[in-house]
């Protein structure tokens, strides 16, 4: 489904990505953990083409994609939608038109088409009814449940999440924890989640690769981090501060 190979990419002298491997299977959700500033951005910004690698391939769906150009990544982004950290909604319009943008730019549906799109949209994020209500009106767990049913107004094969539930409440968190689940399940979408939190690893995801150094050092299942022999994925989900990583 989706594959990196031997992928590298630096920023001037900072090495990040040290020839990363990876294979995405089809319908699961992974995470892709790791400290802050190893690389688990990086990674899927180079699956929609917001980043160019140095060296190395990424597979999707049969194709190599690293050369493709702006134009071709277009057609890439409506099957890998990305929902950001941010929500980014447009403030000078609706909760439905944010959600209709996408179906308006990219498709010929008649706009009763779109209106039920993006009605079945918002009721998959529990956001039925509110079509109407201005971004600031709503709250800030609203309007990440509002992205999110933006980013499925095309109905992508792929979502990739990046950093969903930091900032977030733990109530927003479980929220949003169970709306990658729920858009999993009912839309039967790959899913690849960047995150931190353990717990939303706990909650959520079927497999986890871990990013250290430039390298994933950790790929199984969620229920081994633990037990796993390597220390620098211990300290890592343990939190504590004494370990590998503190040397």
């Amino acid at each position: 489904m989706i594959v990196f190979r031997d992928l590298y990419k630096s920023f001037g002298t900072k090495h990040v990505l040290r020839g990363i491997n990876l294979t995405v299977h089809e319908g699961e959700t992974l995470f892709i953990i790791g400290a802050s500033g190893t690389g688990k951005s990086v990674t899927i910004k180079h699956l929609v083409g917001l980043l160019k690698p140095d060296a190395g391939e990424i597979w999707l769906d049969g194709e190599e994609i690293t050369h493709y150009d702006e134009r071709q990544f277009m057609n890439v982004r409506k099957k890998c939608s990305m929902v950001f950290q941010n929500p980014a909604l447009f403030d000078s319009l609706s909760v439905g038109e944010n959600v209709a943008f996408p179906l308006r730019r990219h498709t010929k549906l008649s706009d009763a088409e779109i209106r039920e799109r993006v009605g079945e949209n918002l009721a998959l994020v529990n956001m039925a009814g509110s079509g109407d209500a201005m971004p600031h009106e709503i709250s800030g767990s609203m309007a990440k449940r509002v992205s999110l049913a933006r980013s499925i107004a095309l109905r992508p094969k792929y979502l990739l999440y990046d950093e969903p539930t930091t900032g977030a409440d733990p109530i927003t968190a479980n929220t949003l924890n169970a709306l990658i689940k729920d858009m999993a399940r009912k839309l039967k979408v790959t899913s690849i989640v960047v995150s931190h939190d353990m717990e939303s690893v706990r909650q959520v995801a079927d497999r986890v690769a871990m990013l250290y150094q430039g390298n994933f050092i950790y790929d199984g299942k969620p229920s081994e981090l633990s037990t796993t022999d390597n220390g620098f994925v211990r300290q890592f989900v343990s939190g504590s501060a004494e370990g590998p990583m503190a040397d």
